[in-house]
């Protein structure tokens, strides 16, 4: 029987793990550079009615070692930046060690600077394709300032009630199934 590669590395699955009581845990991944600590003490500073915790990592697959004490991951978070272009090929080597279950609801893409004036690395669309090809929202946003921050922030948070099953009536595959593709159209 053949092996390959994807069979001895390490895949996160959404459903190995009981889940703690009135927790929930986001792991952000992203390129070195991108501000994770910051977002990740935004979410940690919104008043929830469970205990948030967040995890960041650069890229995937996460280090074997003490993955018995990891906890149950409710929502991935794949950062990039579109002024680097490192960022979009860092979450594109990751997302192989993702269990696609993860993604029905429990998967979201987060585009720094698309707004930005400086020149793009990345091309938005190759970025819409990427985000639709694994059928996940994307949200476009900033962290350069605190509000911006913290918008970003309240975001990822009700993603994450919604993934670990605090919003009473709202499942992630129902979130999932009435998601729609946006194109952005840019003015000339």
């Amino acid at each position: 029987m053949e092996t390959t590669l994807r069979d001895k590395q390490p895949i996160l699955h959404p459903y190995n793990k009981l889940p703690d009581l009135n927790s929930a845990v986001v792991m952000l991944i992203g390129f070195q550079s991108i501000k994770k600590k910051e977002l990740a003490e935004a979410m940690i500073a919104l008043n929830t009615d469970f205990c948030l915790q967040v995890r960041t990592a650069t890229q995937l697959p996460l280090p074997s070692m003490n993955d018995e004490k990891r906890p149950k991951i409710d929502l991935i978070v794949f950062i990039f930046d579109i002024n680097i272009n490192m960022s979009l090929k860092t979450i594109a080597e990751s997302l192989p060690h993702v269990d696609p279950t993860y993604f029905l609801g429990r998967v979201c893409f987060l585009a720094l600077n698309a707004s930005s004036d400086r020149t793009q690395c990345a091309d938005l669309g190759d970025i819409i394709a990427l985000c639709d090809s694994y059928d996940s929202p994307l949200i476009c946003g900033d962290l350069e300032t605190q509000e911006q921050r913290e918008s970003l922030a309240r975001r990822i948070v009700e993603m994450t009630e919604i993934a670990a099953g605090f919003k009473h009536g709202v499942s992630p595959l129902l979130v999932q199934s009435t998601r729609r593709s946006y194109q952005f159209v840019k003015s000339l």
